[in-house]
């Protein structure tokens, strides 16, 4: 006897101790008979579900859980008698009247004493695994829409399409016109005749940017705003009067969210999402959600606002390469225009360097030759006539000099050799050998220092050295013979990268005004009489022209009576010299 009685205390403390393991867990463990009373009720189910285990006892399962399957519960009744359990999803309200879903495992297990059975139900709630699972499908589809059309608004209407009832009982879409007002480009709902309602409503409550709350304060602040719960004493605060707060309590708000769209950091509209029927509450994790949502729709409505942009660029650019086009089709033909006048005028300077060298000269040689004859059989008896005689010599003499100039003049492009490699040291020494004569006269003395080798016309080069010492000898003050040094030195165009050779040609000469400095580059241009300096007037415009067929340039620090010094820049390769090869080869 005594030990029948220890043996059934300590079979009923195993069960009381079972039985707290059992109000411990955290799931919900529910025992109901086939007709679904409940039997036992732990404390995970009245955390999961808000009844006590007082309130639960006695009730049927199904009708206080208002139990919704998608398997038939005489397919759950079946499995379970053949002595399988069952498994699978659920879903179920909660006593404040929100959904959930359970995954759900039933066994059936018979009744102490009875042949009854009792069905072990153990549910554990799934609703943020399902609402994350389903806001990826949404976010899916949606990212799929965004990227198959430029037309955000027309896929912003897709995507509010959707969205009821994947992730709210309301969607609504709002974006804000150029001059500042609000309006709906979409709103849905499962119920045709309640959108038109809203549309209605929206037409009767004027926008008011400046809202301290809202769509308003949601596109100033470009933050989100989420209330998980909408309590009356909210409703209360936000209607502006009692036949708004009926209007809104009879819609049923149970949870909003509202994010701005954000296009270059300024708020252009906003999404709101809104519970009522299934009076399901948002989480932290919905706001995410939507959060991610707008960052979506703001980036596709920024790609399409640049592709626009693009297409117009595009647009303009075809305008301007057109235009461009034109332009250069008119500039081109202005071009072989000017080519053609250039040719022609080639043509003529080449003709009159022909007339030059011989149809001008003929009459002068004639002149001096008659003129010569003329003195040698009559000057005996010509008397003073002798003096206009040797006065029209010397007119035919200059006349023939100038016309060898300009002759030299105009051969600077007519005649021009192709470019090659020039000494200049070695051209230099020959042109003071060709002035040793002036050099005598003048008792000058000409310093060639170490001149570089560069790429030139060889022939040009010495008229161009020629014309500058020439000129350095022959314009030296009275009574002061002529010192003149040519040196040179490498350097590099800042520019071009390119090196450079700039010649220097000194003097101690006379020197001159440098405001005169363009004039005396001119053709004729001199800044002395004739009979205080032999000359013409046209051998620095030669060296001009031959400096500027090199590509190089030429100028000239001077002051009166205290010498000049030439500088000339050329380059030391030539670009075109190849191809000038190649003409001196043809």
């Amino acid at each position: 006897m005594v030990l029948e009685n220890r043996e059934r205390g300590g079979s009923e403390q195993q069960n009381s101790w079972q039985a707290r393991l059992l109000q411990a867990a955290h799931d919900a463990f529910i025992v109901h008979d086939q007709n679904g009373r409940v039997l036992f009720w732990n404390q995970g189910a009245n955390r999961l579900y808000g009844w006590s285990e007082a309130e639960a006892l006695g009730q049927n399962i199904h009708h206080l859980l208002k139990t919704n399957s998608l398997v038939a519960p005489e397919e759950i009744d079946r499995t379970l008698h053949e002595g399988e359990s069952w498994e699978g999803e659920l879903e179920h309200t909660r006593r404040d009247g929100s959904p959930l879903i359970v995954h759900s495992r039933w066994i059936a297990l018979k009744q102490p004493g009875s042949e009854s059975l009792a069905i072990l139900e153990v549910n554990r709630d799934i609703t943020d695994l399902r609402r994350t699972l389903q806001h990826l499908r949404f976010l899916t589809e949606a990212g799929k829409l965004l990227v198959s059309s430029l037309d955000y608004q027309e896929v912003l209407v897709q995507i509010a399409q959707r969205a009821v009832p994947m992730v709210a009982d309301w969607c609504r879409i709002d974006l804000l016109r150029e001059d500042g007002t609000l309006y709906p480009l979409v709103i849905t709902h499962v119920d045709p005749a309640k959108v038109a309602w809203a549309y209605e409503l929206n037409e009767k409550t004027p926008y008011d940017p400046d809202a301290p709350t809202g769509t308003a304060a949601v596109l100033r602040n470009k933050k989100a705003e989420f209330y998980p719960d909408i309590p009356d004493e909210m409703l209360v605060a936000a209607a502006k009067d009692e036949e708004e707060l009926a209007l809104v309590r009879s819609i049923g708000f149970s949870s909003v969210i509202v994010v701005p769209i954000v296009v270059q950091d300024k708020g252009i509209g906003a999404i709101t999402l809104v519970m009522t029927e299934t009076k399901r509450h948002y989480t932290p994790t919905d706001l995410a959600m939507a959060e991610e949502l707008a960052s979506r729709v703001s980036l596709a409505m920024e790609n399409a606002r640049i592709y626009r942009q693009l297409q117009e660029f595009n647009t303009n650019l075809e305008v301007i390469v057109t235009e461009r086009t034109a332009a250069l089709t008119a500039s081109t033909e202005a071009l072989r225009q000017l080519n053609t006048e250039l040719q022609r005028s080639n043509q003529e300077l080449q003709d009159f360097a022909y007339v030059a060298s011989h149809d001008l000269q003929e009459p002068l040689r004639k002149i001096q030759a008659f003129g010569n004859l003329l003195e040698d059989e009559y000057g005996h008896v010509l008397g003073e006539g002798r003096t206009y005689l040797d006065r029209m010599r010397n007119a035919a003499s200059r006349m023939q000099i100038l016309i060898n100039d300009l002759l030299t003049f105009s051969r600077v492009t007519t005649k021009a050799l192709p470019f090659s490699e020039v000494d200049l040291n070695m051209i230099a020494r020959e042109v003071v050998i060709d002035l040793e004569t002036l050099v005598q006269t003048t008792h000058g003395t000409v310093t060639i220092e170490q001149l570089p080798i560069i790429e030139a016309d060889p022939l040009q080069m010495r008229q161009m050295l020629q014309n500058l010492i020439g000129n350095a000898l022959k314009f030296h003050r009275p009574g002061v013979p002529p010192l003149v040094t040519v040196s040179a030195q490498v350097q590099v165009d800042t520019q071009t990268g390119e090196e450079q050779c700039l010649l220097a040609v000194r003097d101690n000469g006379i020197g001159f005004d440098e405001k005169y400095l363009d004039r005396i580059f001119t053709v004729f241009q001199r800044l002395h009489s004739r009979g205080e300096y032999e000359g013409t007037g046209v051998g620095l415009a030669v060296v001009r022209k031959i400096v500027t067929r090199h590509g190089g340039s030429i100028t000239a620090q001077s002051s009166n009576g205290e010498g000049a010094t030439f500088l000339v820049t050329l380059p030391i390769h030539q670009r075109s010299v190849g191809i000038l090869k190649e003409e001196e080869k043809d």
